[in-house]
């Protein structure tokens, strides 16, 4: 794969990240749309020490753009330290009265993470830990520590999940997107964070425009995976099915047909 095409397909999950999780970060749709590596690197500093966990995700999303590592701790050893942090997270619910459900949430995280990370995910495995850190900071944790037969076992736990957090930050991660599938996934997602901008951003397009969005989605993960052509092809085909429908919901008629030839061209070169 092309650098550009690549840095464009990772500028794009990131944006599409941002437009999810509602954080407006500043020059990342025009990242998208020129992609450079130096500007992949700048925003993902400015990024992944944020105190915000979206604003951490989006830089995670554009890790696989980076050349990351070494990798210190072994996946093994990393996941199993996790696990037992999970038992003792569990242990600290039962004795953390109304707030159980914040720490059950933030041992949830933990235990995800050492899933993913064993599983071979590890942008999973990188958000799942940077929830966790906020879930770890939150006001509910923060207050629950102050009482002295805590104090000290939350700050432990808090620092530990903190230096997962760091210790996954080297993890290398790359995309590996069949070639064939490379030109159909680059238009596929221009549409789709067209519609995103859209349904999120404007607020039109209804309901018919969320759906789409959900299948494009759908589509480009597929389209991510060997033999992922013809589920894909299915999604794409109900969104183009579908387009007359969003136009109805206040979707102009050119922006409309415009998607649609480009949809019908990536359908054509599937692979």
């Amino acid at each position: 794969m092309e650098d550009e095409r690549y840095l464009k397909i990772v500028a794009g999950l990131a944006y599409e990240c941002s437009i999810v999780n509602r954080v407006e970060v500043e020059n990342l749709s025009r990242l998208y749309k020129e992609p450079t590596l130096e500007g992949i690197m700048d925003l993902h500093g400015r990024l992944i020490d944020s105190p915000d966990y979206r604003e951490r995700e989006v830089a995670i999303w554009l890790e696989p753009a980076l050349e990351l590592g070494p990798i210190r701790t072994p996946p093994e050893q990393l996941a199993r330290e996790m696990r037992e942090m999970e038992f003792i997270l569990l242990i600290l619910t039962r004795k953390a009265g109304e707030v159980w459900k914040t720490v059950n949430r933030w041992m949830d995280y933990i235990a995800n993470a050492a899933i993913s990370l064993l599983q071979g995910y590890w942008i999973d495995a990188k958000i799942y830990i940077s929830r966790a850190v906020a879930a770890s900071r939150s006001v509910e944790v923060e207050e629950l520590k102050r009482q002295p037969h805590l104090s000290y076992e939350i700050d432990i736990l808090q620092r530990a999940t903190l230096s997962y957090f760091q210790e996954l930050r080297r993890y290398p991660v790359r995309l590996s997107i069949p070639s064939g599938s490379v030109e159909p996934f680059l238009l596929v997602q221009a549409v789709l964070l067209e519609m995103m901008e859209d349904s999120y951003l404007r607020g039109i397009g209804g309901k018919p425009l969320r759906q789409s969005v959900y299948r494009l989605s759908s589509a480009i993960r597929h389209l991510m995976v060997e033999g992922g052509s013809s589920r894909a092809e299915e999604e794409i085909r109900r969104v183009v099915e579908d387009l007359p429908l969003i136009e109805q919901e206040g979707v102009g008629r050119e922006r409309i047909e415009d998607q649609r030839m480009r949809l019908l061209e990536a359908m054509s070169i599937l692979p």
